[in-house]
């Protein structure tokens, strides 16, 4: 992008007027210009002063064109103006706020960026006092005054995109399902070209700090520096949108100013004076609350997805981009969680639900806690979709899962575990939230809803579960389904679907079909194991005579020789039809095709997990029940 030139008539009679003194009132050369010879830009002396300042203009790469020029003489002033414009498809622009107020500098060196400005308005402990959204989480929830700006920030799944736009607190639904961050700015000061009504705006001159765009799609960092004496006066608001048009921005809006105003470039360092010390240096910056950050586009914080260097998923984000690395060339990708992670606000796609969902995955939540999952209504509506790989040590809590009549089996961590003969496998993790279906023909679980090949250990769930699921079908706690898809022993050369030293506590609800503690239905296979599980289910509701403590239906074969065995299993409520509950059986006394209850716990759930030696390195079994030592 060139600075705007002015024409030869306009800078013919520009040089004539060169030796003037800046002190003569020009307002009626500025009305014969702009009537004249641009009536977009209404030039005037003072633009002129702008466009003919000994400007500096240095390539830093990644497409960033730095300009800088010092004591232009404009409005009877000195300005001192730093603007970076770079390609929007050359670096990706984001937002970025930690938890307590950083140097603009710092925030850019921490969050590998190659350019970053100061953002919004912030508290002096950094808490915004604006709206503002990252990753899909609002994180402010103040407004301010009609007339200001929006940074919106959106992604197609291909390319980001970065759009100045009027900010209308009404519109903050709309602002969450469309863009993926946005942060409400100060003035906004031009919208496609023309400079907005700025009556009744700060007058006061100071530093200010804009973001806009260009024609061309370019964005423009820019600091104007004020409050620095013999160097940098300052500008009003309404000169601020002055300047703005000269730098060639269709749209752009202020940012906090003042001290704040800050621009920073991975080589150069701070490029504007910052004017907290009010001299002619880098050194004035003062903490803000959150930066506008450019950085090279990542899909994740590092790694390569291989086994000895996994994508580290810190953000929301980068959660969401795991779809977009994985392959249906049978290789596994390898990812794992460097932070916690809040999705709220963010609808959900599992990583594996559409066709012929060959994607293996390995993720490692590495202690970690994913909260406020939220997946309404799409194929398989789950974390994982289909899982085909391992998810392990990780926590959700807060999760919300729904599925219609068209959205296929379902539970918190996947709706299918295991298919097209790759093994499915979940691995020390806790899930706590709410599964709700509406759709009659699928299997749902707290967990999983199909599980067809794979093994389900050491996790922990805490879910009430609602089902509209019907005939003979089934609904569980933990997993709706058990099927190895093998009908004769000598198939089986392993356990093909184990289910083992789980804990499942909560509701579950699906009065017309089988329902289970642990298990809705297990069909008659020889590989499907259910071993050294406990229910302490609050209420269990079912149909079709088969709501088990522990499994809603299993076949006698699978008691009889050990597979289904050493569980443990009470319920509050256990209701067959909306009738009076009965007291379950025990292991090895139900009859072929009919409810499992398991046995009756001596004393604390605690104690009957600490007589099955559940793995104390991942149980903390010194209160009445278990629970996952990840857990928070």
């Amino acid at each position: 992008m060139n600075i705007k030139n002015t024409g030869l008539c306009a800078l013919a009679f520009g040089l004539l007027l060169s030796a003037c003194s800046s002190d003569i009132d020009n307002s009626h050369y500025a009305d014969w210009l702009g009537q004249k010879y641009n009536q977009q830009l209404k030039w005037n002396i003072d633009s002129m002063a702008f466009m003919r300042a000994n400007w500096t203009n240095s390539n830093l790469g990644n497409g960033v064109q730095l300009r800088q020029a010092e004591q232009i003489k404009m409005w009877n002033s000195r300005q001192t103006v730093t603007f970076a414009t770079y390609e929007n498809s050359g670096l990706v622009t984001s937002i970025v706020q930690p938890s307590n107020a950083e140097l603009t500098s710092l925030q850019g060196l921490q969050g590998e960026g190659k350019l970053a400005l100061n953002g919004g308005l912030c508290d002096a402990s950094g808490r915004p006092a604006s709206y503002l959204m990252i990753d899909g989480r609002v994180l402010g929830q103040a407004t301010g005054r009609s007339g200001n700006g929006l940074i919106a920030i959106e992604n197609d799944g291909n390319t980001w995109s970065v759009s100045i736009k009027p900010f209308v607190a009404a519109d903050t639904t709309v602002i969450r399902h469309q863009y993926v961050s946005a942060i409400e700015g100060g003035s906004l000061l031009l919208q496609n070209g023309i400079t907005v009504n700025l009556d009744g705006v700060d007058t006061t001159h100071t530093a200010r700090t804009l973001l806009g765009t260009d024609a061309s799609g370019h964005i423009i960092m820019a600091a104007i520096d004020g409050n620095i004496p013999g160097t940098a006066d300052g500008v009003s608001v309404v000169q601020a949108a002055e300047m703005a048009r000269l730098m060639g921005m269709e749209n752009a809006l202020c940012l906090a100013g003042g001290n704040a105003t800050t621009l920073w470039h991975v080589s150069k360092g701070v490029t504007n004076y910052p004017s907290s010390n009010r001299l002619p240096d880098h050194e004035g910056e003062t903490p803000v609350g959150n930066v506008i950050l450019a950085t090279t586009y990542k899909m994740f914080a590092s790694g390569d997805g291989s086994q000895t260097s996994p994508y580290v998923i810190n953000t929301a984000r980068q959660l969401s981009n795991m779809k977009n690395a994985l392959t249906e060339s049978g290789e596994t990708i390898y990812f794992k969680l460097g932070r916690d992670i809040d999705m709220a606000g963010i609808s959900w796609t599992p990583f594996n639900s559409e066709a012929p969902y060959k994607n293996k995955v390995s993720f490692d939540g590495q202690g970690h806690t994913i909260s406020h999952l939220t997946c309404h209504n799409k194929h398989y509506p789950s974390f994982a979709g289909v899982l085909n790989g391992r998810v392990s040590n990780v926590v959700f809590t807060d999760a919300d899962i729904r599925a219609d009549a068209a959205s296929y089996h379902t539970g918190i961590i996947a709706g299918y575990l295991g298919t097209n003969g790759i093994w499915g496998e979940v691995e020390n993790v806790a899930v706590k939230g709410r599964v709700t279906t509406t759709g009659t023909d699928y299997y749902v679980g707290g967990l999983a809803g199909n599980m067809r090949y794979g093994r389900i250990a050491n996790c922990y769930v805490d879910a009430d579960v609602v089902s509209a699921t019907s005939g003979d079908r089934g609904t569980g706690g933990i997993v709706g389904y058990e099927y190895d898809g093998r009908n004769l022993k000598n198939e089986v050369p392993d356990r093909n679907c184990i289910i083992e030293n789980c804990y499942y506590r909560g509701t579950v609800s699906a009065p017309a079909c089988t329902v289970g503690g642990i298990l809705g239905k297990s069909e008659n296979r020889w590989g499907n194991y259910l071993q050294g599980c406990l229910s302490n289910a609050v209420s269990l509701t079912g149909n079709n005579d088969h709501v088990g403590i522990i499994c809603g239906q299993v076949f006698d074969p699978a008691i009889t020789t050990g597979r289904f065995s050493n569980n443990y299993g009470s319920a509050s409520t256990h209701t067959l039809h909306g009738t009076t509950p009965f007291t379950p059986s025990r292991d090895g006394l139900n009859k072929q095709g009919v409810q499992y209850h398991g046995q009756l716990p001596s004393s604390t759930f605690s104690a009957a997990a600490a007589a099955l030696h559940w793995d104390t390195m991942l149980w903390d079994l010194s209160g009445a029940e278990p629970k996952l030592r990840i857990m928070p």
